[in-house]
């Protein structure tokens, strides 16, 4: 977010704080506000990117399999087609769940829940009278003091990443790898980004359902691209030209009344697919990598240097929990909790 969104945010804050204005009034500002936003905002972007993302995901499910696949297999039985056709819905019905689950599993902090700053000064202080603290107490505590004049993003210029950092926007100390996003207005413990395709943060407790969703995003695009191009030049193509395979070209010739609506949805679908496989394939790797590495991409891109001192299966177990791979079947969120304290970080080493 720039400086001119984060200045807008902070007006449409204040204005709704200003007691001396009627709701009327506080109404007509914001949505005098809202109007000098750009279309690709990433506020307008976290409000209509989940409506794309299911749309496409219904539509791909249904043209794939109730018109690609019954086509592709008619010879080889229907037991063949009713088989692939499960496949693929099962694919489907997992990416969709576990959208969900991201989007409505927060990882935001709580205090009363997880634990607050002066739990962590009085736990700290017990280590470093034993002399194994995870990493510098002073520096802890002069981060923590550090912050109290104002920055909610805590500049690692002026503060040690690694610190207790005060947020201005929720009043109150946060903890290392916990940061302040303005499109959910709340702290998320160890946020790895903002999804804007779920319209909900990244972060501690909906880190699996993201790895599963772009796991099965990635499988099913795959699958339904390698199905959706002999679909298109054995039905398609035959009543329609090789100019309306560009993007949007059959699209618009619809609209015009030149071409078929279902030309036009199966083209702009398959393009969609392949940019879709690629998204997911560059996502899920950088996914995986910060869960091997024990890091968040933010730390990553920024060449922190920290080290997570846990095995590999420790490493998905802080991410997964137990029976990691149960996951990728049924979210288990509720039933394996991740084997990470995301407040006080005993494992971490600097």
């Amino acid at each position: 977010m720039n400086i001119r969104e984060s200045y807008t945010a902070d007006i449409v804050r204040d204005t709704a704080r200003d007691k001396s204005l009627s709701l009327k009034q506080k109404l007509t500002l914001h949505l005098e506000e809202r109007k000098k936003e750009p279309a690709a905002s990433p506020r307008n972007l976290n409000k209509y990117l989940p409506f794309v993302f299911i749309a496409e995901v219904t539509i791909v499910w249904y043209y794939g399999t109730c018109q690609a696949i019954p086509l592709l297999y008619a010879d080889f039985g229907q037991e063949v087609t009713l088989i692939i056709q499960s496949v693929c819905t099962f694919m489907a019905f997992q990416v969709v769940l576990n959208w969900w689950c991201v989007f409505s599993v927060s990882s935001a902090y709580d205090p009363q829940r997880h634990g607050t700053y002066f739990e962590f000064l009085d736990r700290q202080a017990k280590t470093t009278s034993q002399n194994t603290t995870p990493f510098d107490s002073q520096n802890t505590v002069n981060g923590a003091e550090g912050t109290t004049i104002g920055s909610t993003s805590g500049s690692p210029a002026r503060v040690p990443y690694w610190s207790w950092r005060y947020c201005t926007l929720c009043d109150q100390p946060r903890p290392p790898r916990c940061h302040h996003c303005k499109l959910c207005n709340t702290c998320s413990l160890k946020r790895d980004h903002h999804c804007y395709f779920s319209r909900n943060c990244i972060g501690y407790r909906n880190l699996r359902h993201y790895t599963v969703m772009m796991f099965w995003s990635w499988v099913s695009s795959v699958v339904s691209f390698v199905h959706a191009l002999p679909f298109i030049f054995m039905e398609v193509l035959p009543s329609a030209g090789h100019v309306d395979m560009l993007p949007l070209v059959a699209f618009f010739r619809w609209i015009f009344g030149y071409a078929h609506f279902r030309v036009g949805i199966v083209i702009l679908g398959t393009w969609m697919l392949a940019l879709f496989v690629i998204f997911t394939t560059f996502m899920l790797f950088e996914i995986v990598r910060c869960i091997i590495r024990g890091k968040t991409s933010f730390e990553i891109d920024n060449k922190i240097k920290i080290s997570d001192t846990r095995s590999v299966s420790g490493k998905l177990n802080a991410a997964f929990g137990d029976f990691w791979l149960l996951n990728f079947l049924l979210p288990m969120h509720w039933r394996f909790h991740p084997e990470e304290d995301p407040v006080f970080w005993p494992t971490i080493n600097q």
